[in-house]
């Protein structure tokens, strides 16, 4: 269940006086999806989890995107957001899972919206 995976803020974002605690947490989500081998999140999706409106969810993602801690590529409808790796100064490599285990995890945050 996606609830029981821990997420990561290392202390160049933890510590970023030019971010908002929102965006610390979303980079959080968005290192843990990244992990799992998902890049393309819903920004009502994420707005859904934390209670949050989409504007705020944008915003946050543009804090992350404007202190180079995230790539952004494609169109708002179909985009990949992955998390920048500072040793390599590059995209995180993210190992791809089986089709079947994104659907799974899928399968699993939608379950756990529905508790809340």
């Amino acid at each position: 269940m996606m609830a029981d995976l821990f997420g990561k803020i290392p202390g160049r974002v933890r510590y970023n006086t030019n971010l908002t605690d929102f965006a610390k947490l979303l980079y959080a989500e968005i290192y843990t999806y990244n992990l799992i081998g998902e890049t393309r999140i819903k920004n009502s999706d994420i707005a859904e989890m934390y209670g949050k409106t989409k504007v705020t969810v944008s915003r946050a993602i543009a804090e992350l995107k404007k202190e180079h801690l995230i790539t952004i590529k494609g169109e708002r409808n179909d985009r990949e957001m992955r998390v920048i790796d500072m040793m390599t100064k590059s995209e995180m490599v993210i190992e791809q899972k089986p089709e079947s285990r994104k659907v799974e995890m899928s399968q699993a945050l939608k379950t756990f919206l529905q508790e809340f």
